[in-house]
């Protein structure tokens, strides 16, 4: 494969921050491959001093098996070494390099040291749990049954569509109310800045629109031509009485 000139920009530069940006399946691996072998060759760095993290197991698997590939094609004492320091190399995900850390420091952490991992399945059961004692479990206290009787008007499919996506944003919400119990005004003229800011924006792409403006010429234009001339469908268009 052949990296365009953006790409190897990416690749080679490691003295700032990058963010690369692409579609699946448009190099992206690649790029973060070539720059790990670009910064063995460049930089006068080892295996060990390189972080490599992504988001799956299996992206992460990808670019080790990619990397380890890069490395046995190339020959000399150099790489030989590398080869062997890449056997133990931190190609790992997020998660797993987090957890690998606070294993290492579960007390500063405040976990217990044999804490686990939650799963996407293991995830989707406790929700599922959740949602089901919050919406079936009645006699909790005056605000829970109300705020059961309310969720009961809502389907059972279309509520547990909703409650993820608002759990989801549950400090955002929670920053919100705390800022709207201090300063209900402040917050509402917030908000309308915002709204106001909203349909500003939407406005001017509307009148940017080419099709849209053309348009609103043409009905213009009719206006200025049949001023004046009475228009018999009015009253079916307005709700007006009278009669054609």
């Amino acid at each position: 494969m052949v990296s365009t000139k953006r790409q190897d920009l990416a690749i080679s530069t490691h003295d700032r921050s990058m963010v690369v940006t692409a579609g699946a399946g448009t190099g992206k691996t690649y790029v973060l491959v070539r720059k790990y072998i670009d910064l063995l060759e460049t930089r006068n760095v080892r295996v060990p001093e390189i972080l490599a993290l992504t988001y799956t197991e299996k992206a992460a698997a990808e670019m080790k098996e990619r990397i380890r590939a890069e490395l046995s094609a190339r020959s000399g004492s150099f790489w030989e070494r590398a080869n062997e320091e890449f056997l133990v190399a931190p190609v790992q995900t997020f998660h797993s390099f987090c957890a690998q850390i606070l294993r290492e420091f579960p007390t500063e952490a405040g976990l217990e040291p044999g804490f686990g991992v939650l799963d996407e399945q293991q995830m989707a059961r406790i929700h599922e749990e959740a949602f089901e004692a919050l919406v079936t479990t009645p006699g909790k206290g005056p605000s829970h049954d109300a705020l059961v009787r309310v969720l009961s008007i809502i389907e059972s499919g279309t509520l547990k569509g909703m409650l993820p996506a608002m759990y989801a944003k549950r400090r955002e919400y929670g920053e919100f109310f705390s800022a709207l119990a201090k300063s209900e005004p402040a917050i509402l003229s917030a908000w309308q800045e915002k709204v106001h800011a909203f349909r500003d924006e939407e406005i001017a792409a509307l009148l940017s629109d080419p099709e849209f403006a053309a348009l609103i010429a043409k009905l213009t234009e009719f206006a200025i031509a049949y001023e004046g001339v009475n228009d018999r469908a009015r009253p079916a268009r307005t709700g007006e009485s009278g009669r054609f």
